[in-house]
């Protein structure tokens, strides 16, 4: 009697030894991020993302994994965890990864305000791992974030059509980037869109378009942030200084107020010397330019350098490219004034500005930029805006 006791305890023993070597809730360690911005859905939100992920004491198993949002001990309710492709462990402790993509999970906001998730406090992404086919959870892992913290370098925003490479692609049989007198070769291009027009030309807005950059930047930003906007840069210009003038950066500013869109002001390019950490957050930024510092370039084929002489002037940017070891960002200028690329798109978009002169461009006329984002984060970060000075643009 006794030894069949002991064989038993001992074959029980063996099989929770098994269960454990198989089935441990364990995961190692796990490199992940947070984007901000479009989700899968096609609502704004967050798509969590998990590069590497390394599972301890699992052998040959198969398995799913899921992501929940957890906040002051609640998790996120209302939302399905969702489950994407399944993988095969074959080693111990082996390391999955999946490249620039990651393994993602998606909540749009409806789902975010319906759990009371506060987006301006720290939230834990929970990452869970399940027994394929039979959904036995056999791992979880809590990572902590905060939008706050991340929001600079360490998050990425993929909005509606939002396209971008991190790695390095060669483009030298590219005919675009070669056409737009780039040059040949990419190795980086991050751009911040929308699946909707947001692009305003400062001709149609009415009987004071030669000094309307303002208005009309303003109008895009307005536009870019609320989808639902529908308000021209003429109604802008009739908001402040009806009857003419340059547009302040003051005042861009009360119309981002006025109409509940949030940014930040920083001073020169921010802590890192240039804006493609803020593009990479899915931000864009707002600038108040000299533009006669900008290189002049008159081909109609390309879309590079200045198309046009001036001093003061207000442009969006929306993305960036890295091409010849040559960063040039993106921008939505407004002064296009009807005129178009043989592909019957405006002059004025998607036009690239270098660098290193838009760096100099800021420094002689308004060495600020007005980030604008998608979340309220304006009261905590960035300069005091009425302690800065007032510069105004055409």
């Amino acid at each position: 009697m006794k030894r069949t006791v002991l064989l038993v305890v001992l074959g029980l023993l063996t099989l929770i030894l098994f269960a454990r070597r198989v089935f441990g809730q364990s995961i190692g360690d796990v490199e992940s991020r947070i984007e901000t911005g479009i989700t899968c859905t096609g609502q704004e939100g967050i798509k969590v993302i998990f590069d590497k992920i390394q599972l301890d004491r699992m052998k040959d198993v198969t398995v799913q994994f899921g992501c929940v949002l957890k906040q002051n001990n609640k998790y996120l309710k209302g939302t399905k965890l969702i489950s994407r492709a399944k993988d095969k462990i074959i080693y111990d402790n082996s390391i999955l990864t999946w490249g620039k993509e990651g393994k993602w999970f998606c909540y749009d906001y409806k789902q975010l305000e319906k759990a009371r998730i506060d987006l301006e406090k720290p939230f834990y992404a929970c990452l869970l791992v399940y027994n394929a086919p039979r959904k036995k959870r056999i791992g979880l892992k809590e990572i902590k974030f905060s939008l706050s913290d991340v929001m600079i370098a360490d998050t990425v925003d993929d909005y509606a059509t939002d396209t971008h490479t991190d790695t390095t692609v060669d483009t030298s049989t590219n005919a675009d980037i070669q056409a737009y007198g780039l040059g040949s070769y990419q190795t980086r291009e991050r751009h911040v869109e929308r699946n909707y027009e947001w692009y305003v030309d400062q001709y149609t807005t009415g009987s004071h378009n030669f000094e309307n950059c303002g208005p009309s930047v303003a109008t895009m930003a307005v536009k870019w942030q609320k989808p639902s906007f529908s308000k021209t840069g003429e109604d802008a210009r009739n908001t402040y200084r009806a009857g003419g003038g340059w547009w302040y950066t003051s005042d861009v500013m009360h119309y981002l107020n006025d109409n509940g869109v949030p940014y930040w002001a920083i001073e020169a390019m921010g802590d890192t010397g240039d804006f493609t950490g803020f593009i990479d957050s899915g931000s864009v930024i707002i600038l108040c330019i000299d533009i006669s510092q900008l290189t002049y370039n008159d081909n109609p084929r390309q879309r590079v350098d200045g198309f046009f002489t001036g001093t003061g002037h207000f442009v969006i940017i929306k993305g960036y490219r890295v091409v010849d070891n040559v960063l040039y960002y993106e921008m939505y200028d407004p002064n296009s004034w009807g005129k178009k690329y043989a592909d019957g798109t405006l002059r004025g978009k998607d036009r690239y500005y270098k660098h290193s002169e838009i760096k100099r461009a800021m420094e002689e006329w308004w060495n600020y930029a007005i980030v604008v984002t998608q979340y309220a984060t304006r009261a905590k970060r960035g300069v005091d805006t009425s302690s800065i000075p007032d510069k105004s643009g055409a």
